[in-house]
């Protein structure tokens, strides 16, 4: 990253230098043009395009917009190089923002235990998530639960939770004459605290 920036800056003063020699040219030979006429033209021969007779004055603009040409060049490669580490910072960005969301959010497997044998079928459960300063809790249907190899214990995954967040479950059984209702204790999502012993 460092070695482009200092590209880029060395990209600019470049161009800058350019453009000046360009300009400086330019002005040379619109000021002092009439006194060059008794200057022979040059002679511009090249085995693929021939030979090209210029007068002095014209050579002298023509060497100064290439100055200039090239000063764009360089002007380009500076926006391009920019746009790079644009680029290059915005995917940065949002790798360490998927990063963060990730150890901030985390999914938690909860077990409910109905202390009798159930049918998640036949149950309707819904989570309630209070956030620290939330005045009420927001529901979420858990849909249907999942078995576990005991029958009176099913299991559900709770996603993006937060450290302080207060969770709970409400379930309703339906389809039974003698319809059952459960609520389970609540739970403070803690934040992990470990203790560190020193090494010998």
């Amino acid at each position: 990253m460092l070695s482009q920036t200092v590209a880029v800056e060395g990209y600019l003063s470049v161009d800058w230098v350019l453009l000046f020699f360009g300009l400086c040219f330019i002005a040379a030979a619109l000021i002092f043009g009439s006194r060059w006429r008794n200057i022979p033209p040059i002679d511009l021969s090249s085995e693929k395009f021939g030979t090209l007779r210029l007068p002095f004055a014209p050579l002298v603009v023509f060497i100064g917009l290439a100055f200039i040409g090239v000063g764009a060049y360089f002007r380009w490669l500076q926006a391009q190089s920019r746009a790079v580490q644009v680029n290059q910072l915005q995917i940065e960005l949002h790798e360490l923002t998927h990063e963060l969301e990730r150890f901030k959010n985390y999914e938690m497997n909860v077990q409910l235990d109905f202390h009798t044998s159930v049918d998640p079928a036949h149950l309707h459960t819904n989570l309630y998530i209070l956030k620290p300063g939330d005045p009420s809790p927001r529901s979420i249907d858990q849909g249907i639960l999942k078995s576990t190899p005991a029958s009176n214990i099913l299991s559900t995954t709770v996603p993006s939770l937060d450290p302080g967040d207060t969770i709970y479950f409400v379930t309703s059984e339906s389809g039974s004459s003698q319809a059952h209702s459960w609520e389970s204790e609540r739970l403070v999502i803690p934040i992990a605290q470990l203790n560190m012993s020193a090494k010998q």
